[in-house]
This record gives C-alpha cells, sequence and structure tokens, in this order.
C-alpha cells in the first residue's frame, strides 16, 4: 500500500500477523470501522489496531479460564488441609506426617511457632517496656512472662525495675548483660522453683530502701530436690552506691516459716557467677521456724559458685536459727571471694548450720576491716572450710564455737610455699590441730624471725598441762626453715621438762638455707608418760634420738627444741609451724 495522508507520510504497516487468530465478533467489527474512513491506508492501521487488540483479548480470556479451572482445584485442596487441621489427623497417612504426633496440623503449627519464639526469646518492649532508663519496665517484663516461657531483654538499652518481678516454674528471665535499675523499695528478682535468671548489671538507686534482696528466694514456695524446683541463677553482677550504700541484701535465701501445716523449704538451688558490691550481706540465709509447727523447714543441699563480693559488711552470714524443726546445712560454696573495705567491720565467714562445704574460699586483706576479733564464727559442727587467706585459728579472728570443724587455711604474713594452717576435730577429741606460729621472743614482725648466737637459743617449746593431755597418744609435729651464714655447723638439741635428751650436727660448706623436722610421740598411761622424740638427721630423713618415761602423770609437761650455730649470728628462723594430732 503506497498511498499516504495527513501530516505523517509514512506508509501503513504490513499485515504481519495471523489474521485466523481474531476473534470473529472483533473481526467483524474491525471490518465494519475500515469502512466508515476515508482514507485506505488509516483504515487498514485501524482495523489491524483492533484485530491484533482482539488476539491478546482472546489469549487473555484463555488464560483466566485456565486459571479459573486451577483456582477450583486449589480450593478444593486447602479445604481438605484445612479439615486436617482442625479435625482429628487419623483418616490421611501424610496428615499424620505432619502433624509430627500433634492432634492436628493446626497444633503443630502453633507448637512450631512457639518453639521458634523460645529460641529466639519473647520481647518485652512488645509487651509495655520500653528499656530508656526513665519508665518503669517491670509491668511489660511481667506480662512478657505470663505469655512467653523465654523472655530476652534487647541488648543497649536500660531497664527499670519499679515493683517486684516474680519468675515462676519453668519461666526463664534472660537480661542478656543489660545494666538493670532498681527504682523502689519492692524491687527484686523472685525467683520461684524451677525459674531462672541470667546475665544482667544491676544497680540500686540511691533513695532505694530495699525490702528484700536483688536475688529473692522463698522458701515458703518450697524448693524441694527431685521435684524439678531446682531453681539456676547465672552472671548476674549488682552494686549499691551513694548514702544508702551496704544497705540491703544481695542473695538471700529465706525460710521464714508462714504456714503452720507447710514447712519453709530450700534446696537444690544452683547459683555461678554472682558479684555484689556494697551491700549489708551478700549471702544471707534465715531459717525460722513457727514454734509449734510440727513440719520441717530447712536450707540445705545449695550449690553457689564462684560468689564474689566486694566491701560487703557481711560475706556468708547465716542468722541465728529459730525453731526447733527448724535447721541449715549441707551447703557448698565454691570458690567464694571477699574484699573487705578499710576501716569498718566486717565478717566474712557466720555458719550456723553443720555439714557446710567452703572450698577454695580467698578472704584477702584481713588487716583492713577495724575488727581483728570474729572475722569467722562457726557456731555448727562437722563444717569444712579450705583456701588462702583464711585468718589464722590461734588467733581471735577465728571463733570455733561448734565441735568437729575442720579448717585447712594459710596464715597471714607467711611465705606461699609453706601452705598448712590445719585444724581438724574429729570423734572424741582433737585429731589434728596445726597453726603457723610466730615465735615468742620475736615482736612485731609478720614473719617470725630469731637469730641464733654461738649460745643456743629456744625455737620451739610446749607445755602440756595434765588436763589437756587425756590418756592415749598425743603427736606433736614441728618444722621449720631458715637462712644461715656458709660454711655453717647447726645443732638442734632436744629438752623435756628442761632435761637435754639428745641433739644432732650438721654441717655445710655451701649451703645458705636450711631446714628440719622434729616429732614428740606423747603416751600417757594411767601412771607414767612416755615420749618418744624423733628429729631429721644430717641424711635427712627421721631419727629416732630419745625415749623418755616419766613417771609423774600430775606436773605439767615442758617440750623444747633449742638450736645453736658454730658462728654469731649464722642462723635465722623465718618460719615454724607445728601439728598436733590427739587420738583417744
Amino acid at each position: 500500500m503506497t498511498e499516504t495522508y495527513g501530516y505523517d507520510k509514512t506508509p501503513t504497516p504490513p499485515r504481519d500477523y495471523d489474521v485466523s487468530k481474531v476473534p470473529p465478533e472483533i473481526k467483524k467489527r474491525t471490518e465494519w470501522v475500515k469502512s466508515k474512513f476515508t482514507g485506505e491506508d488509516v483504515a487498514e492501521a485501524y482495523r489491524q489496531a483492533g484485530d491484533i487488540a482482539g488476539i491478546y483479548a482472546g489469549e487473555a480470556k484463555k488464560i483466566a479460564e485456565n486459571t479459573n479451572k486451577r483456582q477450583d482445584v486449589v480450593e478444593d485442596q486447602f479445604d481438605a488441609v484445612q479439615r486436617a487441621a482442625t479435625e482429628t489427623a487419623d483418616w490421611g497417612g501424610e496428615i499424620v506426617v505432619a502433624s509430627d504426633g500433634e492432634p492436628t496440623l493446626g497444633h503443630r503449627i502453633s507448637r512450631d511457632v512457639s518453639d521458634l519464639t523460645s529460641l529466639s526469646g519473647a520481647n518485652p518492649l512488645k509487651y509495655g517496656a520500653h528499656g530508656n532508663a526513665v519508665d518503669g519496665d517491670a509491668d511489660g517484663i511481667i506480662a512478657a512472662l505470663a505469655e512467653n516461657n523465654y523472655v530476652k531483654l534487647p541488648f543497649g538499652k536500660r531497664y527499670v525495675i519499679d515493683k517486684e518481678i516474680v519468675i515462676e516454674k519453668g519461666k526463664e528471665l534472660d537480661l542478656n548483660g543489660n545494666r538493670i535499675v532498681f527504682s523502689h523499695d519492692s524491687s527484686t528478682f523472685n525467683i520461684s522453683p524451677g525459674g531462672t535468671l541470667r546475665k544482667g548489671r544491676v544497680f540500686i538507686a540511691e533513695h532505694v530502701i530495699m525490702e528484700k534482696s536483688v536475688l529473692y528466694f522463698d522458701g515458703n514456695k518450697q524448693f524441694v530436690i527431685g521435684d524439678e524446683t531446682e531453681a539456676v541463677v547465672e552472671d548476674v553482677y549488682a552494686e549499691r552506691t551513694g548514702s544508702n550504700a551496704y544497705q540491703g541484701t544481695f542473695l538471700w535465701m529465706d525460710a521464714r516459716q508462714k504456714d503452720i501445716n507447710r514447712g519453709a523449704i530450700i534446696s537444690g538451688l544452683k547459683l555461678k557467677n554472682l558479684t555484689s558490691k556494697r551491700f549489708e550481706y551478700s549471702h544471707r540465709n534465715t531459717v525460722e521456724g513457727i514454734p509449734s509447727a510440727a513440719t520441717n523447714s530447712y536450707i540445705t543441699s545449695n550449690t553457689i559458685t564462684n560468689l564474689t563480693a566486694f566491701n560487703p559488711r557481711n560475706f556468708i552470714w547465716e542468722d541465728d536459727i529459730v525453731g526447733v524443726r527448724s535447721s541449715t546445712g549441707g551447703n557448698n560454696w565454691f570458690s567464694p571471694g571477699c574484699q573487705p573495705g578499710e576501716e569498718q567491720e566486717k565478717v566474712f565467714l557466720k555458719l550456723e548450720g553443720d555439714k557446710n562445704s567452703i572450698l577454695d574460699a580467698n578472704f584477702w586483706d584481713n588487716t583492713r576491716p577495724s575488727n581483728i576479733d570474729n572475722q569467722v564464727i562457726i557456731n555448727g559442727n562437722y563444717n569444712k572450710i579450705t583456701g588462702v587467706g583464711i585468718p589464722s585459728f590461734n588467733t581471735s579472728y577465728v571463733a570455733n564455737n561448734g565441735r568437729y570443724n575442720t579448717i585447712n587455711g594459710r596464715a597471714y604474713g607467711f611465705p606461699a610455699d609453706y601452705v598448712p594452717m590445719v585444724i581438724a576435730e574429729r570423734s572424741l577429741g582433737i585429731m589434728h590441730k596445726g597453726t603457723a606460729r610466730t615465735l615468742d621472743f620475736v615482736a612485731n614482725q609478720s614473719i617470725a624471725q630469731k637469730v641464733a648466737s654461738t649460745t643456743s637459743a629456744t625455737l620451739w617449746e610446749e607445755t602440756l598441762s595434765q588436763s589437756n593431755l587425756p590418756e592415749g597418744y598425743c603427736t606433736y609435729k614441728i618444722k621449720g626453715f631458715g637462712t644461715a651464714v656458709a660454711p655453717h655447723k647447726k645443732t638442734m638439741m632436744i629438752l623435756i621438762n628442761d632435761d637435754y635428751i639428745d641433739g644432732v650436727t650438721t654441717s655445710d660448706s655451701h649451703a645458705t638455707k636450711w631446714d628440719f623436722e622434729c616429732v614428740f610421740v606423747v603416751r600417757k598411761y594411767a601412771t607414767s608418760i612416755v615420749v618418744k622424740t624423733y628429729l631429721t638427721s644430717s641424711e635427712g630423713s627421721l631419727k629416732l634420738i630419745g625415749n623418755r618415761t616419766i613417771n609423774n602423770v600430775t606436773n605439767d609437761l615442758k617440750l623444747e627444741i633449742r638450736f645453736s650455730s658454730n658462728q654469731a649470728n649464722g642462723f635465722t628462723c623465718e618460719y615454724l609451724e607445728t601439728y598436733i594430732n590427739r587420738t583417744l
């Protein structure tokens, strides 16, 4: 077609589509449009446009009809799945597999959604918490705990706890390392049996007078081992500052009985990595039974690992036990550590209960408190305490008012290589007692020293009264070490009731250090006392040097070790320790 009309002189395009695909109704109308136009090329262009539009419309109609059929199939399939999710699924094997043991597929979907939430933790900000360090967040956290088993605070915010938060059985609150501020007197984390609290830094507002504690356990809820009621608390730090520093309690196991028919019980707690600063009590145990109650109230079998306190008034403290059916004991502290503040009265440890274990303890800077007595008070029995920095038992630092207690510690002011400062009471009497003791003739020195002249000097002596020497065996072991001027010759001598028994002389041309060991074995009979004496020989082994029988059981028994040197000021005794082993 060659003719052109109008402004645009472009020839009409050729008919390059399949005319047979044009729907009849469209073709009829395009022929009619063409007959009404003047100009062949314009009429042809309109006709082609109509034909092409018709082709597209026809194809779209076919697609729509096909889609409609598929939709019907999908809807039928959906109805079948919906019925499976809302009705019992025992009719279809594939649905049974999909429901994964749940009654319906719907139950399985709900379960899986819950599982996903439990992995990441419910966000209390979605329940009304703010995390802006101003508005109270307790209500939002409480609401999140009510609907979820695991609640995790988003990191990097500051949360204000303006009331008590109770963590019930099966609930876990993850503070996620955030800064937590207690803003109200009632603020506390009240952990119920089976509850869990982790990872937080708690600061007590200056104006707050704490009614309970940072971590609070109420024995009236009954924490019973074996009932899946053990509580877990890990990685919590808390600090008091300002005018109310040294007020309140960090960790409180409170077994004050409220119901006469129901004992207050706290057992099976698992607490780990807890640190506090400037509280009146770092860890406090309270047991008070109702006087007329026929049920038991107790705190027992709890494990506290890595409890650390800076500047507490009282580190580990048990209140006086109230009630004939009340008790505390069998609790275990592993690696507790405490540093006291300057010029303040402090109690590192007060135990009222029996059979507790305090292992690898570190009570450091015991000279900082203003009190030099009763830093350790043991009123219970069969307790065991081990660690470095335990105050010397033969001083007023320790008050052992109980029976059969064991202390393995390290006396202050002595070399770290010489550890034993041991007390162990067993059976009917004192079985083992040892103290690192300074020499009486050296004043105001933390390390016992004595310079020996060419004349003999007393190194150690002990006077035993008959009242303290029951029938049976009593063994004294004395060990010491020091420095010497080389070459030297040293003589160790044993005296009983001021009578010379025997001695051992050793010489060395090079050594500048020396040590010795002496053992007295005392056996009391009805009418006599036999004393055998062993002393380190020149070969370094123990040698029997004396066997003395004393036919007098009324006078005191005096044991003495002396030494002398061939040089003036030739020897210095730097350390001396004594072990006593008594058996009846």
